[in-house]
C-alpha cells in the first residue's frame, strides 16, 4: 500500500450536478457532494481516480479533474533544502529557518541582511506586506542596520 500511495498524484476533483454522497478514500480527507458543485483536491492512484469516476457517476454527477505536475528539480532541492534540519551556526540567526525574509539557497541566507544582494525586495515587500514588515522589526539583523541609520 505505501509502495502504490507514492505512485499517486495530487488530483483536483470538480464534481457537479444534483445527487448527494459521500466517500474517503484511506488516507485522504472526506469527499461530501451535497448537490451543485464540490471542488476537492487529493492524492490518488490511477485505480482510485477511476473508482471515483465511477461513482460519480454513479450518483448522478459530473466529474472534472485536473492532475497537477510534480515538482521540478529545483522545487524538490529547495523542499529538501528548507525542510532539513539547520545548524544554528550556518544561519545569521536562530529565527532565521521561521522567518519570511530565510533563503537559504542565498548568499547571505538572509534577504534582511545588509550584505543582501537584494535591497529592492526587502524595500518592496516590507513596504505592503504587514507580516514581512514585522519580521524586518523584529529581526535582530535588519535591527542593527536601523540603529547604525539612526546614529
Amino acid at each position: 500500500m505505501v509502495e502504490e500511495r507514492l505512485r499517486s498524484t495530487l488530483c483536483v476533483l470538480r464534481v457537479t450536478g444534483p445527487g448527494r454522497f459521500s466517500f474517503q478514500i484511506p488516507g485522504q480527507p472526506p469527499f461530501n457532494h451535497e448537490g451543485r458543485l464540490t471542488v476537492s483536491q487529493m492524492y490518488l492512484t490511477a485505480e482510485e481516480l477511476n473508482q471515483v469516476k465511477a461513482l460519480v457517476l454513479i450518483n448522478g454527477c459530473e466529474l472534472d479533474y485536473h492532475e497537477l505536475p510534480g515538482q521540478t528539480p529545483y522545487q524538490t532541492y529547495e523542499r529538501e533544502l528548507l525542510t532539513s534540519a539547520f545548524d544554528i551556526a550556518d544561519v545569521p540567526c536562530s529565527e532565521c529557518p521561521s522567518c519570511p525574509w530565510f533563503a537559504p539557497n542565498e548568499d547571505p541566507p538572509c534577504w534582511a541582511d545588509p550584505e543582501s544582494a537584494y535591497p529592492e525586495r526587502r524595500n518592496y515587500l516590507s513596504g505592503f506586506n504587514e507580516r514581512y514588515k514585522e519580521a524586518l522589526e523584529a529581526c535582530p539583523i535588519s535591527g542593527k542596520v536601523t540603529e547604525q541609520r539612526r546614529k
